[in-house]
């Protein structure tokens, strides 16, 4: 399945079955088991850590050379950055009426960090390994 197939084919799950929460995004986003990134409210936050469950609704997962994120709910327009250990980056917005995004990144082993940031500056990240 190429991502524009998988794109039309998580929309339309979204559409039909009205998926809301965390739950519902990582069913419509992780179809093949690939590799989940687990994605939390930033932990450096200078205000602290917030003193009520924070509602989520991103849901990752790193499929071969690409990392798929997608939004349960429409939250605007989010800026996505992509670093690693070894220097890579990648920065996009993502729109998230569209559902889902599939970005690039480098393969190279190292620690990669995939960081969110809302319109209303809330900020969440995520980390994995390759």
């Amino acid at each position: 399945m190429n991502a524009k197939q998988f794109l039309g084919l998580s929309i339309l799950m979204m559409v039909l079955f009205g998926f809301r929460g965390s739950v519902g995004a990582a069913m419509t986003a992780n179809p093949d088991g690939d590799d989940p990134i687990i994605i939390i409210v930033n932990p450096d936050d200078p205000i602290g850590a917030p003193r009520s469950p924070v509602f989520n609704p991103f849901t990752a997962y790193l499929q071969n050379n690409q990392v798929v994120l997608a939004s349960s709910d429409s939250c605007g327009l989010v800026e996505v950055e992509i670093t690693s250990s070894t220097g890579f980056y990648y920065s996009t917005v993502f729109d998230t009426e569209d559902g889902v995004i599939v970005m690039p990144i480098s393969g190279n082993v190292g620690a990669y960090t995939l960081r969110l940031t809302l319109e209303s500056d809330a900020v969440f990240v995520g980390s994995f390994v390759i």
